[in-house]
């Protein structure tokens, strides 16, 4: 978890209509530990959690999940919206 983190937000894609885009990132986490598969909640928080680090990085404070059609990576455009 990377500082400033916790004050970057998740939106849907019609609500960043009037923000700076800064980019995106793709992230990908581990979805098997041995033999275990780990739960789809818990990849996603990973995955947004990594989102939210990489838009502090980028100057962003809002990030907008994508389409993905591999379990284990998702792709975040990031912007900026608040002043």
């Amino acid at each position: 978890m990377r500082h400033g983190s916790e004050r970057v937000s998740l939106a849907d894609a019609n609500q960043v209509a009037n923000c700076e885009p800064k980019g995106n990132i793709t992230g990908s986490v581990l979805t098997e530990i041995g033999l275990f598969t780990r739960s789809v909640e818990a990849v996603e928080a990973n995955l947004l959690q990594l989102a939210l680090n990489g838009a502090v990085d980028k100057g962003g404070d809002t990030v907008v999940k994508k389409d993905t059609s591999k379990y284990g990576e998702r792709t975040f455009d990031i912007y900026k919206c608040r002043p």
